[in-house]
């Protein structure tokens, strides 16, 4: 699982995600063997006490899968996500999480209001953007094998909208890397 390899916490006396990237689920038997795996990733979100909250099990690319039931690396079946995280210091406490591995590498994010009423918004996939025209960036740099959401930050970047953006790093793209700026 690679339990930590990112950790983050969002303020004082708020929140704590403690992520694994490599969470993997298989499926098979003792007779077939591993018939397929998918190396899913999830964070376990905390609370200032370091409990479990609501949302503790955040793992965006379960249930993403193919009609047979196998998980492939052309959606989200090697999305790895949590290979990143960040809160936003927003009024929402936006929960942004790098799939690094969805869509064949060519990576994606995702994000949820941890303030939300309804405990379903956390899993929609209205939440994860992975259309690359959301990310404002052209499509050329953007490509397969980019790892886009290896690396994250969240902040307000332009006084004169006062919304929230968030940054993604794309270390493989075009060979050289990229930085996407969104909101």
């Amino acid at each position: 699982q690679w339990l930590g390899v990112s950790v983050k916490s969002q303020k004082p006396g708020g929140k704590v995600a403690v992520c694994a990237h490599r969470y993997t689920l298989r499926a098979g038997s003792k007779q077939e063997g591993i018939l397929w795996e998918a190396v899913l990733g999830k964070c376990y979100i905390l609370d200032k006490e370091l409990r479990p909250t609501d949302f503790s099990n955040a793992k965006p690319c379960m249930g993403k899968n193919l009609i047979d039931g196998k998980y492939d690396m052309q959606s989200h079946g090697y999305c790895q996500a949590g290979a990143s995280v960040a809160f936003a210091d927003n009024e929402e406490e936006d929960l942004v999480m790098g799939l690094p591995g969805s869509l064949t590498w060519t990576g994606s994010l995702y994000y949820t209001p941890l303030k939300a009423d309804d405990l379903s918004v956390f899993l929609s996939d209205d939440y994860i953007i992975s259309d690359v025209q959301e990310l404002h960036v052209n499509q050329e740099y953007v490509n397969a094998n980019s790892y886009l959401g290896f690396s994250l930050a969240t902040g307000v970047l332009y006084d004169d909208t006062q919304s929230m953006n968030f940054v993604a790093g794309a270390p493989r793209s075009n060979d050289t890397g990229i930085v996407g700026i969104f909101a």
